[in-house]
């Protein structure tokens, strides 16, 4: 059985990458991209548009997954491993007994963590020049 590599950043517990996430990147890339390419931009730009939003993805996930660790560590769980999946991600880690509270806490944090990355990209489309990249990948953008 073949190992997923594991990166280190910084105070972080090990993070797995499995080759499922790649296939993840480029499958949101595919289905980007005809949308992507709708909107008058040159076909290189696309293409990196579409290969960035399923990056962006990822990271949404490793930035998800990196607030239930730094959560459960702060009510002393151990954090054994991020693990970044075909299917998105999950935090593996062992609480000998954490309080009720602590556990709300580390259910919500990956959420709230994905709420104020939303807010920062929400804040990003409306720097946008009209017309540009950004702007045409937020129109774009599927929801």
């Amino acid at each position: 059985m073949m190992r997923s590599p594991t990166l280190r950043l910084g105070a972080l517990p090990p993070i797995r990458v499995s080759p499922g996430t790649l296939v993840t990147v480029l499958l949101l890339a595919v289905l980007m991209y005809p949308a992507l390419s709708r909107g008058g931009a040159e076909q290189g730009v696309v293409v990196l548009l579409s290969i960035a939003i399923g990056l962006f993805m990822i990271v949404s996930v490793l930035v998800h997954e990196a607030a239930h660790a730094v959560t459960a560590r702060a009510f002393g769980a151990t954090v054994d491993h991020i693990a970044l999946t075909l299917w998105g991600g999950h935090t593996q880690y062992r609480a000998r007994q954490m309080p009720a509270l602590g556990s709300v806490l580390v259910s919500l944090s990956g959420p709230f963590a994905n709420g104020v990355l939303a807010a920062l990209a929400a804040g990003a489309t409306q720097l946008a020049e009209p017309g540009s990249s950004l702007a045409v990948s937020s129109r774009s953008a599927p929801g």
